[in-house]
Order: C-alpha cells, then sequence, then structure tokens
C-alpha cells in the first residue's frame, strides 16, 4: 500500500543546502564552477562580456 503525504499549509518543506561557486574572470572567457556539495562540480566556459564604467549617469567604454 503507498501513501501520499501532503505538507500542511504554511509549513516549511525547503531543504536547507549549501552552494558553492568559484569564479574565474580572464578577458576572453569566464570559467564559472557549482556544487552543492553532494554531487561533482559543475563547469561552465562562457564568452567574457565587454565591461561598461557607468560615471555620472554617463555610460563609457572601459577598454
Amino acid at each position: 500500500m503507498s501513501i501520499t503525504q501532503t505538507a500542511s499549509h504554511g509549513q516549511d518543506t525547503a531543504i536547507q543546502a549549501d552552494l558553492y561557486m568559484s569564479f574565474e574572470l580572464r578577458d576572453k572567457k569566464w570559467q564559472l564552477t557549482l556544487s552543492d556539495g553532494r554531487r561533482g562540480p559543475s563547469r561552465y566556459t562562457v564568452d567574457a562580456v565587454k565591461r561598461v564604467r557607468v560615471q555620472n549617469g554617463e555610460k563609457d567604454d572601459d577598454e
């Protein structure tokens, strides 16, 4: 026999966990590593974003 249980309204059903992150930011590529400490880390590589500096409400390209 199987029993289905539902959480009462207002009952905390969240699972508390930690998230570990590392960022390696280079000029052309960014490497991101994410893990919850339970499984192996997930690694992602993305193209770097052009940096923009905003000063006094005006946008300046930061080169």
